[in-house]
Order: structure tokens, then C-alpha cells, then sequence
């Protein structure tokens, strides 16, 4: 099904009722079934919407962010995302030997559930051989606590590729860390003295300051939803290209609720809020591979994902201050 936006403002009420999808180019359009039915029975129409034609389009090569108090997005400017601190002497290099490591990433791992997901949340890939990857520290649904995970960067082939991945993913959080909001900073401070959560492992006793995760999916794209972090997320493209300040747009990362689209280039990582309806697009150009990246940290693994820990004496106040001002509201 095809379809539009009023206004260039989402509805709620649809993508609870249909699995909505962005279309980065009126020129492609990817097949996607009438509609999906996932593994617990639920079924769905699905929807294509066209970003150019619903969406204020946000194209900056210097970086954006959103007016008032509280943040939706922040775009990291492209001198800084793709500049020599980021990229080390190598510059454009670097980014194509990264395309290299998702390769290996990709070939090493097992099969990738595409066409997967939970009631909220389906992602899709343009293309058969496609694979959808999580690596990193995630909380163990089948039990307690957390199970930790970098799938095929593991293998005995890939110890340069991992070492360069570990690279990489520090010095993407060294280099959003300074536009981070003062609240966000304190946030990230409280998790690390009072809570117990898992790190990306990124290199020999090194681990990750920011995002325990990540899930890297070529030419991937998914319906509008929400997703409970407790965290915001990242998200960042990589082709197999020099990533050039001015290069061209790959996709799209939509906020339809705010009416907003914001253009995602070679290189480029764009923090958000993802309690904010959001998705990424479809290709602008199908005939570029595109592997998109997403960094973020789960609320089960910052609780611990364990239901059987000591609470101490703060938690068991508070527990108990909010159970009982809600049994009297009840009454």
C-alpha cells in the first residue's frame, strides 16, 4: 500500500495499526508483502511512504539539532565525523577498510533473521544475501544477567578486523561525548556509578564508555517504531566509498512524528532519542551497498536484567513510596 501524510505530521494511531515504511527514493521500491505476520500471530498491512513528499527534509553538512530545552536528534557536524580524529591519517581509507570489516562481519556470522522482530518493531533488507548482526554486551532473555557476543569478529580470521572495529567504535564515542547535552552526560555518570551494566569489548581491557551494542545491517530498513533504551541511540552509515563533506545523501533517518527527515551521508552519526516513532529509510540509490549502524543500550541491561538482586536501601524506599501513593490513587 502506497500513502501520504497530512501536513507532513504522523499520525500515532497508523503505525500501531500498520507497519509503516519510508521510501528514500519515488525511483526504487523495494518488495515488502502485502502484509507481515511475525511468530506470535500477530499480522499487519504494510505502507510505503515517501520521505521527499511527507517530510521537512533536514540537509546539513555542518550538523543540526533541535531547538528548546530537551533534544530529538543532534546531527555530529561532518568535519567531525569524518575528520582526521576520527579517521587518523588513513581519511577516507579508514572508512572503506570499516566496509571491509562488515563485510567479514557479515560472511563470518550465522544466518540473519531479516524479517524479524517483536510487535512494535520489522526489519527488512534490499537484498537476498542480506544480514541483519548484533554484537556487543545484550541482556540473556533465556535467564539472569547478560551474554556478551561479537559474532563472526571473533573468528581466528578476523583478529585485524576486530582490532580496527575496536578503533573505530572508541573513537566514535570520543567524538560525540563533547555534544552530548548536560543532562545526558549526567545520566551516563549516574549509570556508571549505580548501576550494573554490560560493555562493548572493543580491544584488549578496553571497553566501551557509551553503547554496549550494536546492530549492523546491510541495505536494512524498518518500519517506524519506538524503542525502550534507556539511553539515546546512535546511528551512522558506511558504504565502500571515500566519504567525501559534500557526498551524496544514502538514506534517510525519519522522525515522523516531528515531521522530520533527517539526510544521513557516507560517514555521518546522528544521536537521537529513540522514545521518539522512528526508522531509517530505504536506499536513495539501490545500486550503492549501504551498511547501516546501531549503536545503543538497553534498560534490561542497565537494571541488570536479574530480578532476584539485593535492592538497596534507596531502591526499596522509593519501591515502596510509589506502590503505595498507587494504591491510593486506585482507591
Amino acid at each position: 500500500m502506497a500513502g501520504n501524510f497530512r501536513g507532513g505530521v504522523f499520525d500515532g494511531c497508523m503505525f500501531r495499526d500498520e507497519y509503516v515504511f519510508m521510501k528514500g527514493s519515488c525511483n526504487y521500491t523495494p518488495a515488502i508483502p502485502d502484509s507481515i505476520q511475525l511468530s506470535n500471530g500477530i499480522a499487519k498491512r504494510t505502507r510505503w511512504v515517501e520521505v521527499e513528499s511527507s517530510l521537512k527534509i533536514v540537509d546539513s553538512t555542518h550538523g543540526c539539532t533541535t531547538d528548546g530545552n530537551h533534544h530529538y536528534f543532534i546531527l555530529i557536524p561532518r568535519e567531525d565525523a569524518i575528520g582526521e580524529k576520527m579517521m587518523g591519517l588513513k581519511q577516507g581509507r579508514m572508512q572503506q577498510e570499516l566496509f571491509g570489516v562488515f563485510e567479514q562481519l557479515e560472511c563470518k556470522s550465522g544466518p540473519g533473521k531479516c524479517r524479524e522482530g517483536n510487535i512494535k518493531r520489522v526489519r527488512m533488507t534490499d537484498g537476498e544475501d542480506s544480514k541483519y548482526v548484533v554484537i556487543g554486551t545484550s541482556p540473556n532473555r533465556a535467564g539472569k544477567g547478560s551474554k556478551e557476543s561479537m559474532k563472526g569478529l571473533d573468528h581466528p580470521e578476523c583478529v585485524v578486523h576486530k582490532k580496527l572495529f575496536g578503533t573505530w567504535f572508541r573513537r566514535v564515542e570520543y567524538c560525540v561525548e563533547k555534544y552530548l547535552p548536560w543532562y545526558l552526560k549526567d545520566l551516563l555518570g549516574a549509570v556508571g556509578k549505580m548501576c550494573r551494566h554490560g560493555t562493548m569489548p572493543v580491544g584488549e581491557e578496553k571497553k566501551s564508555n557509551i553503547w554496549p551494542a550494536m546492530a549492523v545491517g546491510r541495505n536494512v530498513f524498518l518500519n517506524v517504531h519506538t524503542d525502550e533504551d534507556y539511553f539515546w541511540s546512535l546511528v551512522s552509515v558506511v558504504t565502500n566509498d571515500v566519504p567525501l563533506v559534500d557526498g551524496p545523501v544514502l538514506l534517510y533517518m525519519c522522525f515522523p512524528t516531528l515531521g522530520t527527515a533527517v539526510a544521513l551521508r557516507n560517514g555521518d552519526l546522528l544521536m537521537f532519542n529513540p522514545l521518539i516513532p522512528h526508522c531509517v529509510s530505504t536506499r536513495c540509490n539501490d545500486e550503492t551497498e549501504v551498511y547501516c549502524l546501531s549503536m545503543y543500550m538497553k534498560s534490561l541491561l542497565v537494571g541488570g536484567s536479574d530480578n532476584d538482586q539485593v535492592l538497596s536501601p534507596n531502591s526499596k524506599e522509593m519501591a515502596e513510596f510509589i506502590l503505595t501513593n498507587c494504591t491510593k490513587t486506585k482507591k
